[in-house]
């Protein structure tokens, strides 16, 4: 045999050993999937990197489980029947994309690539690559290019493509209307870097652009645009590169004219609120929450004579006495509370003097704002009006006692009738007393009896003396607790004689068990001897009869005493009902109008009401109600 065909041969296998163990060294290092079957589909072997990928393990390959062509899923079957027809024409196929049903039926997507065995033509070998990773960064960069263009279409922002050399590829209608460009321009190359920007922003905007270029990125910042017809728009502008190009990126603009006018108007209103505060007539103060001033406005200063800069930086008790009292913790609790404090103090000029003032504070962000006035003018209005009143009081008092006198002079016959009946008959027990005396055998039983009455009627005309005296005296008001129906039968017995001349029958009907009332006994049985002298009065100018008085008493409702006086007489007019309590307004012909306006002015200041209504069938009702005493009657 010839020695150099032997060394071919050896030469040869050896060259296969070798290739043998590259195949088998990538085989067993798991770097890809790798295969081998037969041609009907069945697999025969199998690396783990293969089994990994597909799901099975290595007992499924060696019972024979596993066939790549079932692994198929029904839409790919014609590519791998391609890739067979390919494979038996040239004894492989190009790598080509499909997908794998695994073993728990999920899917897996691959790149497969298909080569013959030497020395075999039954057996068939698949490279096989797992491209999940791959496909789920395909996926992500698609829905990621997917939001961009939605962005980009929506039109929220105004979006450009960009060049370093400053031409702008592309814009989306928002930016293209911010600048006041069309998309004609744009595609003309119209619309570029320089053309958009100011000649005082250009040095500016270059490095920002350089920024880019070397940090990939910049954070938002403001600029203006130049817009197509001159007019300037201020934007915030953020710009990024493109990795995959280093001469291009993208910039989000946002069109600033509305938050610039916004922050405009707010600078103008903050001016027009500052005139306004230091323009108020009212001190302001802006305090931290210690209480230390942090600002004022100019009337502060003029209020308190310290400038500007002097009251900054001081604490409330610097000018004001009665600031540690006041801000006691309750008090900020309540301010912590969001409730606005308002209280009167007084403020300490820088020269000494004091003036009172009316402080409203709350808290305000982390802050206290306190509005203070001077309120000197008010304190002497009040002063003023307290005076007035205690003038007004003493004036009303003499008022209602010349109107008491009026009325018992207008009694005076009736008055002088009630003390004459027990004189009289006084004087007619001392007659009778001294003609038993004076008989031939005296009768001292008789003489003491005559005594005895004579004492009755001496009292009796005492206690008349007694009550004119009550009425007439000028004394100032009092309260106690009075029993209505005890006040009222002695105006009664007062007015006897004055309702018997004029044929007036009196009845008086007291309930029971009313309580006490707390007021001016005088001053009460004066509207009541008004109320009933004014009866007697209209009932006497009527032919009508019969000619009734009725004083009543109730409870009243929910804690009180009602009195009514009711007479028959001719009654009121509507019209005189709406006046009849005014000052001046009478309809007797030679009345003053005070008496009933006095009494109305007695009864509201006990606290009560006085009002009249028609009484049926004919006359008037005069009410009033009282307030009760604690105590019982």
């Amino acid at each position: 045999m010839d020695e150099s065909f032997l060394t071919d041969d050896k030469r040869a296998e050896q060259a296969l050993r070798e290739r043998d163990a590259k195949i088998r060294g990538l085989f067993d290092a798991n770097i890809i999937g790798i295969g081998v079957g037969e041609r009907d589909g069945r697999l025969i072997e199998a690396n783990d990197a293969y089994l990994r990928i597909v799901g099975y393990d290595r007992d499924d390959l060696l019972s024979g489980r596993i066939s790549w062509m079932a692994m198929t899923p029904p839409e790919w079957i014609n590519r791998s029947e391609k890739a067979l027809s390919e494979f038996a024409l040239t004894g492989a196929a190009q790598p080509f994309e499909k997908e794998y049903f695994r073993k728990d039926g999920s899917r897996v997507p691959v790149l497969v690539g298909i080569a013959g065995i030497e020395g075999t033509e039954t057996h068939i070998i698949a490279f096989v690559l797992d491209l999940t990773e791959r496909k789920l960064a395909e996926q992500a960069l698609h829905e990621g290019e997917v939001k961009i263009r939605r962005l980009v279409d929506a039109n929220i922002i105004g979006i450009e493509f960009w060049d370093y050399d400053g031409r702008i590829l592309e814009a989306n209608d928002a930016f293209l209307r911010m600048v006041g460009y069309d998309r004609d321009d744009l595609i003309a190359g119209r619309v570029d870097r320089d053309t958009l920007t100011p000649p005082e922003w250009r040095d500016y905007v270059a490095r920002r652009v350089v920024d880019v270029k070397i940090n990939g990125t910049i954070q938002p910042y403001e600029r203006e645009f130049v817009r197509k017809d001159g007019s300037r728009v201020p934007v915030l502008i953020g710009a990024a590169s493109f990795h995959e190009s280093a001469n291009q990126g993208v910039a989000f603009v946002l069109d600033l004219t509305e938050r610039k006018r916004a922050e405009e108007e707010l600078r103008a209103s903050e001016a027009r609120f500052r005139t306004f505060v230091d323009h108020a007539t009212d001190t302001f103060m802006l305090h931290a929450e210690d209480g230390t001033i942090l600002d004022v406005n100019r009337h502060a200063s003029e209020s308190l004579g310290y400038s500007r800069d002097e009251l900054i930086g001081m604490a409330p008790t610097d000018f004001d006495p009665d600031a540690k009292t006041v801000f006691h913790q309750r008090m900020r609790e309540r301010l912590g509370a969001g409730e606005i404090l308002t209280f009167e103090s007084r403020h300490r000029r820088k020269d000494g003097t004091e003036f009172p003032v009316e402080v409203r504070v709350r808290e305000f962000e982390g802050r206290r704002v306190s509005l203070t006035r001077d309120i000197t003018e008010r304190k002497r209005a009040e002063t003023e009006a307290r005076e007035n009143e205690r003038r007004y009081r003493e004036t009303q008092a003499e008022l209602a006692h010349a109107n008491r006198l009026a009325t018992m002079g207008h009694l005076t016959a009736s008055i002088a009738h009630e003390v004459n009946q027990p004189i009289a008959a006084a004087v007619t027990n001392a007659n009778a007393a001294l003609r038993w005396l004076s008989a031939e055998r005296p009768d001292v039983e008789e003489v003491r009896q005559a005594l005895r009455r004579i004492v009755e009627n001496g009292n009796r005309a005492g206690e008349v003396v007694g009550r004119i005296r009550a009425l007439v005296k000028k004394a100032p008001p009092r309260k106690d607790a009075v029993s209505i129906n005890a006040a009222i039968r002695e105006v009664v017995a007062l007015t006897h004689g004055e309702a018997a001349k004029n044929r007036v029958s009196v009845r008086t009907q007291f309930a029971d068990g009313v309580p006490l009332i707390e007021c001016d006994r005088v001053q009460l049985q004066q509207v009541i001897l008004n109320l009933i002298v004014n009866a007697i009065e209209a009932m006497s100018g009527s032919n009508h009869a019969p000619r009734d008085l009725l004083v009543i008493t109730e409870k009243a409702e929910p804690d009180g005493v009602l009195v009514a006086v009711r007479d028959s007489g001719p009654g009121l007019a509507p019209e005189t009902l709406e006046r009849l309590f005014d000052p001046f307004y009478t309809t007797k012909a030679n009345g003053m109008g005070m008496g009933l306006s006095i009494c109305h002015s007695i009864i509201e200041a006990h606290g009560g009401r006085l009002w009249a209504t028609p009484n049926l069938p004919r006359g008037a009702v005069f009410q009033l109600t009282l307030p009760a005493n604690s105590e019982p009657s």
